[in-house]
C-alpha cells in the first residue's frame, strides 16, 4: 500500500488514493494493536528481556517526537520538545523506550483537541553514580477524572466519559509494563478539562562512545499528517451521475468510513444513496423506493434487523432485496437476519468482491423476475386468485394488481390513479414499486395487461372485436386495433387468422 501511495505503480485516481489511505491507516492501527498484545504476552512469559545498547538519548527523543509533528500540525495542536543540549550517550533499550514514548504521544494526540498543546520534556541528573532520566509528556486535553487516576494503567481500562472514541486500554498498560521491566516508574497527574501529565523515571548507564552508523528510525512515520491510531476521515465520495436506468442502491451504515467505502465499491453498479442509521434509512427508502438496500445490523435508534422487519411489512417496500452486513457472524445471528427477511448476510470484515457479487446476483435476480412478469403471453391465465402468504412478495403484489384490474377491465376511466388508490399506495409509490417488480411503468403495464386479456378473449371466440375493445376498457375500436397492432404486430383479425385450428 505504501508503495502504491508513493506512485511506484503509477498515478492513482482520487477514489483509489482514498481507499489506499484508509487501508494503510487501518492496517497500521491493527498492526499496532496486535504488536502491543503480543508484547504484553511476551512480558508475562518473561520472553522480553532488557537489551541495552549505546544510544544518543537526546537525539532519540527528538527523533521520535518529530514523527508526530505532522500529525499534531494537521490537528491544529502545538507539539513542543525540550531537551538538554546533546548528544547524551547512554546504554538503553531503544525498542522499549520507543514504545513507551510513542504510546504516550499517541495517547496525548488522541485526547487533545484542536488548538491544544503537547509538551515533551527530557531532564537528566546524576544519582548514586547513575544517570537519572525524567521524561514527561504533558497535554492540555480533556484530562483525567480523579476516580480514574488509580486505574489508568490497568489493562483494557479506559475512561467511559471520554469525549473521544474509546480505546482498547492496552497502550498505557504496555507502557507501565515496559517501564517497570527497565526498573523505572511511571506516574500520571491530571484533572478534568486541565490535561494530563505522564512522568517516566529511569536510571540509565552512561557510555563514552556512540556507534558511527546513523541510527535506524524506531518506527515508521505516520503519513498524511495522521498518527497511527487516530481515525481517518475521508473526503466524501464523488456522486454518481443521475441516470434513471441505473439501479439505485441505498446504504444504511452508521460508521462514516465504512459507509463511504461501501458506497465507492457499489458506485460502479448504480446510483448510491446513503443513510447514517436505520430510522433515516427507512425514511429514505419510503421516499425513493430503491432497487436494493445494504444495511449494517448494529446501529443506534433502529438496528438493521428492525429495519429489515419494517421493510418486509411495508407493502410499498417489501419487494426490495436487502443485504445485511455485521460483525456478529455467529450462525444464530445469521439465522435471525434471514428469518427477518434479509436476502443475504455478510459478516465483517467482508471481501469487496463478495459484496459486489452478492449485489449483482440480487439485481440480476430482479431483472429475471421482471422478464418473467413481462413474458406472460396472451395464452397465460388471467383469472385472479387470492394471493398466498407463501408466495414471494413480488408475486403477491402482481397478483393483487391483476385482481384489481380483472375486476375493472371494462372501466375506460380506470387508470394509474385509480389503481394506486385501490392498492392503498401513492401514485409515486405505485410507479416505483411496479417499475421495480415488472420493469414497466404502471401506464404501460395496464395497457399491456388489457391487450393480453383482449387476446385471450379473441381466442375464446365468443365476442366481436368491437365488443372485446369495450370489454377491456378502450373507448374506440379503432384505437384498440391500433394499440393491438403495436403490441402484437398484427391486427385483431389477423391474430385470429394466425391462431391454430382447435385452440
Amino acid at each position: 500500500i505504501e508503495a502504491a501511495l508513493s506512485g511506484r505503480y503509477g498515478a492513482l485516481t482520487e477514489p483509489l488514493k482514498r481507499q489506499n489511505e484508509r487501508m494503510l491507516l487501518s492496517s497500521r492501527r491493527l498492526l499496532r494493536l496486535i504488536n502491543q498484545m503480543l508484547d504484553l504476552s511476551k512480558l508475562e512469559a518473561g520472553a522480553m528481556p532488557v537489551e541495552a545498547s549505546p544510544l544518543d538519548l537526546i537525539g532519540f527523543v527528538r527523533a521520535v517526537g518529530a514523527m508526530f509533528t505532522g500529525a499534531a500540525q494537521a490537528r491544529g495542536i502545538t507539539l513542543e520538545i525540550s531537551t538538554p543540549a546533546g548528544p547524551l550517550p547512554v546504554l538503553a533499550d531503544e525498542d522499549k523506550l520507543d514504545k513507551v514514548l510513542s504510546n504516550l504521544l499517541s495517547n496525548a494526540l488522541k485526547f487533545t483537541p484542536a488548538g491544544g498543546r503537547i509538551a515533551v520534556e527530557l531532564t537528566t541528573a546524576p544519582l548514586n553514580g547513575q544517570l537519572e532520566v525524567m521524561l514527561t509528556v504533558a497535554d492540555s486535553g480533556v484530562g483525567i477524572a480523579p476516580e480514574h487516576l488509580p486505574h489508568i494503567f490497568d489493562r483494557f481500562y479506559h475512561q467511559a466519559t471520554s469525549a473521544t472514541a474509546a480505546g482498547t486500554g492496552i497502550g498505557l498498560a504496555l507502557v507501565r509494563e515496559l517501564v517497570e521491566r527497565m526498573a523505572g516508574s511511571i506516574t500520571v497527574t491530571g484533572r478534568p478539562g486541565d490535561g494530563a501529565t505522564f512522568t517516566v523515571r529511569l536510571k540509565l548507564a552512561q557510555t563514552v562512545e556512540l556507534p558511527t552508523e546513523p541510527p535506524v528510525d524506531p518506527a515508521p512515520a505516520p503519513t498524511n499528517g495522521h498518527p497511527a491510531d487516530n481515525d481517518f476521515v475521508p473526503a466524501p465520495a464523488a456522486e454518481s451521475p443521475e441516470d434513471d436506468e441505473r439501479p439505485t442502491v441505498l446504504i444504511v451504515e452508521d460508521h462514516p468510513d465504512l459507509r463511504a467505502f461501501v458506497a465507492e465499491q457499489l458506485a460502479e453498479i448504480g446510483r448510491v444513496v446513503e443513510a447514517a442509521d436505520g430510522i433515516e434509512g427507512l425514511r429514505i427508502a419510503r421516499e425513493i423506493v430503491p432497487d436494493l438496500i445494504v444495511s449494517d445490523v448494529m446501529m443506534p435508534g433502529m438496528d438493521g434487523l428492525e429495519l429489515t422487519q419494517a421493510i418486509r411489512t411495508d407493502p410499498a417496500l417489501d419487494h426490495i432485496p436487502l443485504v445485511l452486513l455485521t460483525a456478529r457472524g455467529e450462525t444464530t445471528h445469521r439465522i435471525e437476519g434471514l428469518e427477518r427477511g434479509a436476502d443475504a448476510y455478510l459478516g465483517k470484515p467482508f471481501h469487496p468482491d463478495e459484496l459486489l457479487a452478492t449485489v449483482r446476483n440480487l439485481l440480476l435476480g430482479r431483472q429475471r423476475l421482471q422478464a418473467r412478469f413481462r413474458s406472460a403471453g396472451p395464452s397465460a391465465p388471467t383469472e385472479a386468485t387470492e394471493p398466498s402468504v407463501a408466495q414471494p412478495a413480488e408475486d403477491r403484489f402482481v397478483g393483487r394488481v391483476r385482481a384489481v384490474l380483472e375486476a375493472r377491465f371494462a372501466e375506460s376511466s380506470f387508470g394509474v390513479d385509480e389503481l394506486a388508490e385501490a392498492l392503498a399506495l401513492s401514485r409515486v409509490q405505485l410507479h416505483r414499486k411496479l417499475k421495480a417488480v415488472t420493469g414497466e411503468a404502471p401506464g404501460d403495464w395496464l395497457r399491456r395487461l388489457r391487450l393480453e386479456r383482449a387476446a385471450q378473449m379473441l381466442s375464446e371466440g365468443e365476442l366481436t372485436v368491437a365488443e372485446i375493445a369495450y370489454a377491456v376498457g378502450f373507448n374506440a375500436p379503432s384505437y384498440f386495433t391500433r394499440s393491438f397492432r403495436e403490441h402484437f404486430g398484427c391486427t385483431p383479425t389477423e391474430y385470429l387468422a394466425r391462431r391454430p385450428v382447435g385452440t
